[in-house]
């Protein structure tokens, strides 16, 4: 079992989305305007301005979400056997290992689950880099079973 806690900051958070743009991000951005724009023009005979315009108010409503989003509590997250539980103030949630697709490790590490939500765990939320290394391999071990 490991148990961090950390405070997460608002930057680390727009820097993961950053990053996950300029990897992959970005083709689900591009497959979105080129689709709003077809249907809107297809479909309802309307101009590719106005299907451009409502595909990039689509694309800054995705970008802003993760920081509406954001909360700034202290989190505290504990991995075992059994997934990883959260808890932000007074509220915690349990997921099982099989609702998450991907653990990497960059600046910070990021634990991704299926649905796309992800937690971003700066390094601060280690005691050493050991520590960070044991809980990037436990849950590794956990995802790829």
């Amino acid at each position: 079992m490991f148990q961090i806690e950390y405070v997460p900051q608002r930057r680390e958070i727009w820097d993961w989305y950053r990053r996950a743009w300029f990897r992959q991000l970005w083709k689900f951005h591009a497959i979105w305007v080129v689709g709003v724009i077809a249907v809107f023009v297809l479909l309802d005979g309307g101009s590719v301005n106005v299907g451009l315009t409502i595909a990039i108010t689509g694309i800054v409503v995705m970008v802003l979400y993760p920081q509406v989003m954001f909360k700034p509590q202290q989190r505290t997250i504990i991995v075992d056997e059994d997934g990883l539980r959260t808890t932000i103030g007074h509220r915690s949630r349990m997921y099982s290992w099989d609702e998450f697709s991907s653990i990497t490790e960059d600046d910070v590490l990021i634990i991704t689950l299926r649905n796309l939500h992800a937690f971003v765990i700066p390094p601060r939320a280690f005691a050493s880099a050991q520590s960070r290394s044991d809980f990037f391999m436990f849950v590794k071990s956990h995802l790829t079973e």
